[in-house]
């Protein structure tokens, strides 16, 4: 078998001998061996892409125009008022409902009163929220909101 003469550099030559076995060297550098390069490959396009469908989807979210004809003109209890504000102000609920939890300072006693077109809901005596069931819950910051486009 004949031998290949090659004039190499004396720092291409200490590249190549101290190479790992396996390592393709071209140019004085260093590849890892072509499995290793093939799952580095594979790993660094899976990452690439993993992110790739975030991207490239999107969602339109329609919301109905604000039809202020089902809007109450009543006045409800606001959160914080006592049980016996509530009381004094509308009178005898049409229905009160047992409390649930309770059973520890974290789980507070939960009533629901029940009222003509609204209920009021109480943590321990005092009022945490007030719901109008036909009406949905007010929109914020609807001025930075723009009409779907179908």
């Amino acid at each position: 078998m004949a031998g290949i003469k090659l004039n190499l550099s004396s720092e291409t030559a200490e590249t190549i001998a101290t190479a790992p076995p396996g390592a393709i060297v071209s140019l004085g550098r260093i590849h890892p061996n072509p499995a290793m390069r093939l799952r580095l490959f594979v790993f660094s396009a899976s990452l690439a892409f993993a992110g790739l469908p975030m991207f490239a989807t999107a969602d339109t979210l329609a919301v109905p125009a604000a039809d202020n004809s089902t809007a109450t003109n009543t006045a409800l209890p606001h959160k914080g008022e006592l049980q016996s504000q509530v009381l004094k102000t509308f009178g005898d609920p049409q229905k009160k409902h047992p409390s649930v939890g309770g059973e520890s300072p974290k789980h507070p006693p939960i009533t629901r009163w029940d009222y003509a077109g609204f209920s009021v809901f109480f943590e321990n005596s005092h009022v945490v929220d007030t719901v109008v069931p036909a009406q949905p819950a007010p929109l914020y910051n609807t001025d930075k909101l723009s009409p779907a486009k179908l």
